[in-house]
């Protein structure tokens, strides 16, 4: 199966949480399908255009091409959100795919609780679903 983690790149803590996830994953045989967690921020975006639009690109698709997304939510996250909105608008016409939210963080985002949206509280929760 192929899966996304979306989380906040700069929070140390949920980056960590997700390489975590990532690794759980990959050693059931599952395949990231864009891995963005090793990489170095980019910020100033406009100071980095041409690889901060690459990376935008390669986020978003890695997001489509997903079989399983996880969102790893937090309050000042924002990418992740643009992430889990295509993901969301995959699951319309893409009723194989698994949109798994972890974590506390319930009531920032109105679509957190969208119909193809399963909450669970840990990773070993979601590998007894897939």
């Amino acid at each position: 199966m192929n899966f996304y983690i979306a989380t906040r790149f700069s929070n140390e803590d949920f980056r960590q949480q997700a390489l975590e996830i990532k690794d759980k994953l990959e050693a059931a045989g599952h395949k990231m399908t864009f891995d963005w967690m090793n990489g170095k921020t980019l910020k100033p975006y406009s100071e980095n255009v041409e690889i901060t639009r690459e990376a935008s690109q390669m986020a978003l698709n890695g997001a489509l091409e997903a079989d399983l997304f996880i969102l790893i939510p937090e309050p000042g996250g924002t990418g992740m959100y643009v992430e889990f909105g295509a993901a969301l608008a995959k699951s319309l016409t893409d009723k194989n795919l698994r949109i798994y939210l972890l974590g506390p963080y319930k009531d920032y985002v109105l679509f957190n609780y969208h119909p193809s949206v399963v909450w669970k509280d840990s990773i070993e929760e979601i590998l007894a679903e897939i």
